[in-house]
């Protein structure tokens, strides 16, 4: 799934559209994403450019929201809620585990796993990962996807 296709289902836009490639998905199962990290994001519009590497960490709240725009991807993706006006409503996170740093030059894989699915609301687990070294854990998050009130 490119850019294009996960466009037609979040709303999100620069900057906060936060996942750049589905590379793969299996409808009510499971999905991998994948975000490239740039020092061109707006986190980073503060730090000068020769700053130590230390000041270069990726802000472990927007590694969450890039695995939760995958997840959403996922609730959202061959689901009724796929209807024009559908938004996917944060309900819930439990047990997150931040790991190892990401930094500029680094592709965040997403793993989000569907755990469970009652009418239009969605359980997931899954992490984030850099290569092998895992940088998010998460044991569930809960979202619904619901209807706006114009359908738009």
């Amino acid at each position: 799934m490119n850019l294009q296709a996960i466009q037609e289902l979040l709303p999100h836009r620069y900057p906060m559209l936060l996942v750049d490639r589905v590379v793969e998905l299996i409808e009510g199962e499971r999905i991998v994403a994948r975000k490239a990290i740039t020092r061109n994001e707006p986190w980073y519009s503060r730090i000068p450019p020769n700053a130590p590497l230390v000041d270069d960490i990726y802000p472990a709240a927007i590694i969450l929201e890039s695995w939760c725009q995958a997840a959403s991807i996922l609730s959202l993706a061959g689901s009724a809620a796929t209807r024009p006006g559908s938004v996917v409503l944060f309900g819930g996170l439990f047990n997150v585990h931040i790991g190892e740093c990401a930094r500029p030059g680094d592709v965040l894989e997403h793993h989000a796993r569907l755990v469970r699915c009652v009418d239009d609301t969605y359980t997931f687990e899954g992490h984030s990962q850099v290569a092998d070294r895992i940088v998010l854990r998460i044991e569930s998050v809960i979202v619904a996807c619901r209807r706006t009130e114009s359908g738009e």
